[in-house]
């Protein structure tokens, strides 16, 4: 997670590397005029522009005016995504409407489905009150949820309807509610495991 780090990457590196995010899941052609205007035809990808915009006002201190943007942001594509939070270049929401997030911090090229939450848990558990920390590279499959001051590591597969309420390592495939480990990832078998988080667990 450098770009949580020291080192915080440009808005129009961000942006660059969020319409490259995009282009990949849609195999679009790219970098195009044909792929760009393949995925500027998607709602996901002006719900992630939007949200760069509402945190960059943020970030300036021009708080109203982040306010505006991030309100039409949930008006206009259904998604409530917190202009404080921290998100790492190369950003998709294929199917953005649902996707919630309040003061996260996510890594670099997160994937994140339709519904999926990242929030607090203090209402619940005081003594894990805070949002979630993620790691690079993780997929988060349709109403997949991660509560309170959590730990989620790189490349981390987190099933569909799957609950996350304790820390996870990096290069795991998480199911079920609550999420338990099913699979250790690798380079070679990382498609295999993405294909897994759409089932469910065995009991």
């Amino acid at each position: 997670m450098r770009d949580l780090g020291g080192t915080r990457a440009g808005f129009r590196e961000t942006v660059s590397a969020d319409l490259a995010a995009m282009a990949e899941l849609k195999k679009a052609r790219w970098p195009s005029a044909l792929g760009l205007i393949d995925i500027v035809m998607l709602p996901g990808t002006w719900a992630v522009f939007l949200f760069r915009i509402s945190t960059e006002l943020h970030r300036l201190r021009l708080r109203p005016l982040s306010r505006i943007v991030y309100f039409v942001n949930c008006v206009v594509f259904g998604v409530d995504l917190a202009p404080s939070a921290r998100v790492g270049p190369g950003l998709a929401l294929p199917h953005p409407v649902g996707v919630a997030f309040g003061e996260v911090r996510v890594g670099q090229r997160a994937r994140l489905m339709g519904g999926v939450r990242l929030g607090g848990a203090g209402a619940e558990d005081p003594d894990q009150d805070g949002f979630p920390t993620l790691g690079d590279d993780c997929y988060l499959f349709d109403g997949a949820k991660v509560f309170g001051s959590v730990v989620v590591g790189d490349r981390v597969v987190i099933g569909t309807n799957a609950v996350v309420s304790r820390d996870l390592p990096s290069n795991v495939v998480v199911l079920g509610n609550p999420a338990r480990v099913v699979r250790h990832r690798d380079s070679e078998a990382s498609s295999e495991a993405t294909d897994l988080a759409g089932t469910e667990p065995s009991p």
